[in-house]
């Protein structure tokens, strides 16, 4: 027996003895929808079916399609499998806040980073970068002072950080790019842009 939607019975239904099978609609008459017999199947809109449903195999998430959606936000990173990332328009970083340096660390959320001195400091040194444990990998890491008049001197090989050098970021438009190895264990200079 089938039911209207206010829970009476319906003169045209038809009763279901099939485990799992479903009363649907063709549009023109009642039908039911078989089981598929396949353990992991879902339930799919296909309109080419007479009822507008059939079974298809669960892809369990782990194929989602990117290329209809103008942006999406993760909770967790994307693991492309050692596949190439191609034909990218623009890398943008995200820009956030100031970060001071904590007793000659720079604790980093973001490939980005603006380094600030401690307490302000006219100067300051800048010994060692940690990253969160939840950021395992290789992280490429671009520096930048965040004001004028505090100096962020960068230090060559006193902690976790291996330079040409020691760098001062002085002027808000001098930049230093590392390379994270090791999940951050040691920061590696790609390059230096001093523009005073």
């Amino acid at each position: 027996m089938s039911f209207n939607g206010n829970g009476y019975p319906e003169t045209e239904g038809f009763d279901i003895s099939n485990k799992g099978s479903i009363h649907t609609s063709s549009g023109s008459g009642n039908t039911a929808q078989a089981v598929s017999g396949n353990n992991g199947y879902v339930l799919s809109e296909n309109s080419s079916q007479s009822n507008g449903l059939e079974w298809i195999a669960s892809s369990s998430g782990a194929n989602t399609a990117l290329s209809n959606l103008s942006s999406a936000q993760l909770n967790e990173g994307i693991d492309i499998n050692n596949k190439a990332l191609d034909e990218i328009g623009f890398t943008l970083f995200k820009m956030g806040g100031g970060t001071a340096i904590s007793s000659g660390t720079l604790t980093i959320q973001q490939s980005f980073a603006l380094v600030d001195t401690e307490g302000s400091a006219s100067s300051d040194d800048l010994d060692d970068i940690t990253q969160p444990a939840s950021q395992i990998g290789e992280a490429l890491l671009v520096l930048k002072c965040t004001h004028f008049g505090r100096n962020v001197v960068v230090k060559d090989g006193t902690g976790n950080l291996y330079l040409a050098g020691d760098f001062s970021l002085e002027n808000v438009v001098d930049t230093l790019t590392l390379i994270g190895v090791s999940s951050g264990a040691g920061y590696y200079e790609i390059s230096r842009s001093d523009n005073n």
